[in-house]
């Protein structure tokens, strides 16, 4: 609103509507360089890249900025755009830890024919098995707390000693492994089997989130499974 063209009593009244923030200037970044600034559309989160130019107590201020401002006289399409802003301020990240283990197993399917599972798999069918050296790498998800920390690394370390590596090392995937029984053990059914075993204890620490499980049964090769959500 141009101050100049208002009457004294007027000019008081719409300052006095006015959010009391020391700098909105953060806000105008974000809809010149995400195109919220547009109110008939909300941005998806993957065009904010504008966010790592402010510092954490920049994002906070403009948060607060966003809260007050889309209580107020705004249209609703671009309410919309700012709540879409404002969940783009939520410094989101992935880490990863990556483990490895050496096992056996062999690619049958009991309802097949022998014929056809060795038309289906080939050399992984062999009767006595094969082994591979895979490498597992799993994603944990969340904000960054105080702490300056997703997920503890040693913590995550721990579960999946736990839960994947001392059950699958050195063991026979097809025999040896209880979360593996019944399944025919390629790396796709690899990969979801531990996604499931590990979920609900990763899941439990408090602001983490499993997101991906990778399993490499070669260097050329590997499966990557993100949850029934994705």
């Amino acid at each position: 609103v141009n101050d100049n063209v208002l009457a004294d009593p007027e000019r008081k009244r719409v300052r006095d509507r006015r959010p009391n923030i020391e700098f909105p200037w953060p806000v105008a970044l974000f809809l010149v360089l995400t195109g919220t600034g547009s109110p008939s559309r909300a941005v998806p989160s993957s065009r904010f890249r504008g966010l790592s130019l402010l510092s954490s107590a920049q994002l906070a201020q403009t948060s607060v900025f966003l809260d007050t401002f889309i209580r107020g006289a705004c249209s609703p399409g671009l309410a919309t755009a700012l709540i879409v802003t404002k969940t783009a301020l939520r410094k989101m990240l992935e880490i990863t830890r990556r483990e490895e283990f050496s096992a056996s197993h062999r690619l049958h399917n009991p309802q097949l024919s022998d014929e056809q599972n060795v038309e289906l798999y080939g050399p992984c069918n062999n009767l006595h098995g094969h082994g591979h050296n895979y490498a597992l790498e799993v994603c944990v998800r969340g904000e960054v707390p105080e702490s300056g920390m997703v997920m503890d690394l040693n913590v995550l370390q721990q579960i999946l000693a736990e839960e994947v590596v001392s059950r699958l090392d050195h063991k026979h995937l097809n025999h040896d492994v209880d979360f593996l029984h019944g399944l025919v053990t390629t790396a796709e059914n690899i990969a979801v089997a531990i996604f499931e075993q590990i979920e609900p204890r990763i899941n439990a620490y408090e602001g983490s989130e499993l997101s991906c499980v990778r399993v490499f049964e070669s260097a050329a090769n590997f499966v990557e499974y993100r949850g029934a959500k994705s």
